[in-house]
């Protein structure tokens, strides 16, 4: 009993530790026949994977993470076709990575934006374009830095060009002051030369002038004469227009004086003054309209029939045609009575206390 009971248990372990190594095997993540994973390198631990993955400068998502049971984590950037991968290689497009198994691979990683470990996604290189889309930024940035080494080499050899132009023109310069030396020895000969000509020619001014001067005193005096010939027009030009005004005056006085002969004749015949309403309507309402036109056209006149507004000339005269249309105005006798005695001049007729339409106002007047 006791020798079958350590069989079974030898059996039992026997089984057991053959058990353990196919367990592992088939828990890691290791490609199929044909297939492997373009491994870029590991890190001795989890925590510096970011730090290995960013020297890449390859995007944080095209990352795929393996984490041994050694506490090594392999940088990925996912399975692959094995013969794409050797040709890959033979082009020299790999920069020395491997294409790796996977054995061991246990636990798969991918990376969030900020380099974060996360739980992992499969990635597939499936096509040269998936590949060369993956390593687009590692080209850019050997771009990048054969652009920065010709930067610094054109840089330098501007640098160069700069201390070869310094030089030249430093000798430039010390010929262009030699020459300008010269240059100034032959022009201190040129002004001497010109201050004695320029001598000769103050002289010669000088004498020209006291000639202009002596000339200048002859237009001087010539100048007096003419302003004494000017003031003697001008005077006789004085004498000319007062003379003109003394006529004019005379003119207006004969002309008053023939329109007070003229009243004096209207007077002399007696015109009759009207005291017929109908009349005074027609002839106090061309009178207003005669004073309307005379005080648009001269502005004098306003201020006498706004100075009339003052006696109530103008108001009596509304009042009193208040509610009498145009048309019976212009029908009236009196209306032809202002036009023949007062169209001349209605605001001089107005003011006249003794003429005949002024008496003629003063009764309408009365009479409204």
């Amino acid at each position: 009993m006791t020798n079958h009971t350590n069989i079974v248990l030898f059996a039992c372990i026997l089984i057991m530790l053959m058990l353990i190594p196919t367990q592992q095997i088939l828990a890691d993540e290791r490609a199929k026949k044909g297939k492997c994973y373009i491994a870029t390198g590991y890190v001795q631990d989890k925590r510096l994977a970011a730090a290995a993955a960013k020297e890449l400068f390859i995007n944080y998502d095209d990352f795929e993470l393996f984490e041994r049971s050694d506490k090594k984590v392999y940088l990925t950037i996912g399975k692959t076709d094995q013969k794409l991968f050797n040709q890959l290689k033979a082009n020299k497009k790999t920069y020395g990575w491997n294409c790796s198994s996977g054995k061991g691979y246990l636990k798969r990683y991918s990376f969030d934006r900020d380099f974060n470990l996360v739980s992992g996604l499969k990635k597939f290189i499936d096509s040269e374009s998936d590949y060369f889309s993956v390593i687009a930024p590692i080209e850019a940035e050997e771009k990048r830095l054969v652009d920065l080494e010709i930067q610094k080499q054109v840089e330098e050899q501007m640098r160069l060009a700069a201390i070869k132009k310094q030089e030249e023109e430093a000798a430039a310069e010390k010929e262009r002051l030699r020459l300008l030396e010269i240059a100034r020895n032959k022009q201190a000969e040129i002004d001497r030369l010109a201050a004695l000509e320029k001598a000769k020619q103050a002289e010669i001014d000088r004498i020209a002038a006291q000639e202009k001067a002596k000339q200048a005193e002859i237009d001087r005096l010539a100048a007096q004469e003419e302003a004494k010939q000017a003031e003697i027009e001008r005077l006789a030009a004085q004498e000319k227009a007062k003379q003109a005004e003394i006529k004019r005056l005379a003119e207006m006085e004969q002309l008053a004086a023939q329109l007070a002969a003229q009243q004096a004749e209207i007077e002399r015949l007696n015109v009759p003054i009207s005291n017929d309403s109908s009349f005074c309507i027609g002839f106090l309402g061309r009178l207003e309209s005669l004073l309307e036109q005379a005080a648009e056209n001269d502005s004098s006149v306003k201020l006498v029939v706004d100075d009339m507004a003052k006696v109530n000339m103008t108001l009596t005269l509304r009042k009193a045609l208040k509610g009498a249309k145009a048309d019976e105005i212009k029908s009236k006798e009196g209306f032809e009575f202002a036009n023949k005695y007062m169209e001349t001049n209605a605001v001089q007729e107005v003011m006249d206390s003794k003429s005949v339409s002024n008496r003629q106002i003063d009764s309408c007047v009365k009479l409204l």
